[in-house]
């Protein structure tokens, strides 16, 4: 390859890099004894009737500590709180990367915003792996979660998950 084509492909390197954009948002797990609250998202937004875990975007300058917050408030009327963050999965069809939270409910009721969700519904891990709609991101999810309470109990061996995991849906 020569100079020119050299520097002809390193512009369009450029030009590809600017147009990549990542959009951060963050994932809120909330826990009851053998169950994890899952939402099914609304038909008229992206990858609507999907089921997934709560959250979303962050908005400029936020944290996604408060961007879990926000979003649980918004979407399902309650306020929470943070107590530990498993990590980060990157979405690769959309751009997104999102920080996976575990949060405590510290008041409110459970009510779902129509307009981004059609239903909720607590599940125990083996029913989300199986869902047959379910955003494959869920189950990078479970893992974390699975890894994070492997941890916690003192286990010997929890699986072994990178910081960041990659979604290839």
């Amino acid at each position: 390859m020569g100079i020119r084509e050299l520097k002809a492909c390193e512009l369009t390197l450029a030009q590809n890099a600017n147009r990549i954009r990542v959009r951060r948002g963050a994932i809120g797990i909330l826990e009851r004894p053998n169950e994890v609250l899952l939402i099914r998202r609304a038909s008229n937004i992206p990858k609507g009737g999907r089921w997934c875990f709560p959250g979303g975007h962050l908005e400029r300058g936020e944290t996604s500590r408060h961007a879990v917050i926000r979003e649980l408030h918004e979407e399902l009327g309650l306020i929470v709180q943070p107590v530990s963050r498993l990590g980060l999965i990157r979405v690769e069809d959309s751009g997104h990367v999102l920080a996976v939270w575990r949060v405590i409910q510290i008041s409110g009721s459970l009510i779902a915003a129509p307009h981004e969700i059609e239903e909720i519904r607590w599940m125990s891990p083996p029913e989300v792996a199986q869902l047959p709609n379910g955003l494959p991101s869920n189950l990078l999810v479970l893992r974390m979660l699975a890894n994070h309470h492997a941890c916690r109990s003192g286990s010997p061996e929890p699986a072994s998950e990178k910081v960041m995991a990659t979604n290839p849906y």
